[in-house]
């Protein structure tokens, strides 16, 4: 396929045309090829990750810090603030949880130069 080609190929009608001999697929692309693509979103989801994984968040257990994460969420919708807020904000629970999660042998301890960085 030449570029020129290339840029003006309509992948919904290829698939429009095609409906007959791929049903499952033809709805399959139809479903995901709909969906607007848009940066920002994904440039805000990725930056978003780096700033919700504190050093302690990141010595939680998988189940834990998903909680904490819903939670924060939960709560910010409660206050109408999940718009604009982005999940950051360190939760009073969340020392609980990993010191609990320490003395079950299910997460490592901060270090004092992590607890030091933390706060």
């Amino acid at each position: 396929m030449l570029p020129e080609e290339f840029n003006n190929f309509d992948i919904m009608g290829w698939w429009k045309e095609r409906e007959d001999m791929f049903p499952v697929l033809s709805v399959m692309a139809r479903d995901v090829l709909s969906v607007q693509a848009s940066i920002v979103a994904s440039e805000s989801a990725f930056s978003l990750s780096g700033r919700v994984l504190s050093t302690r968040r990141t010595r939680l257990t998988p189940e834990s810090l998903e909680m904490c994460i819903c939670l924060k969420d939960h709560l910010d919708g409660v206050e109408h603030i999940q718009d604009i807020s982005t999940l950051e904000g360190y939760l009073n629970v969340e020392e609980e949880i990993h010191n609990y999660e320490v003395s079950q042998g299910r997460a490592q301890p901060l270090s004092d130069d992590e607890v030091a960085y933390d706060g």
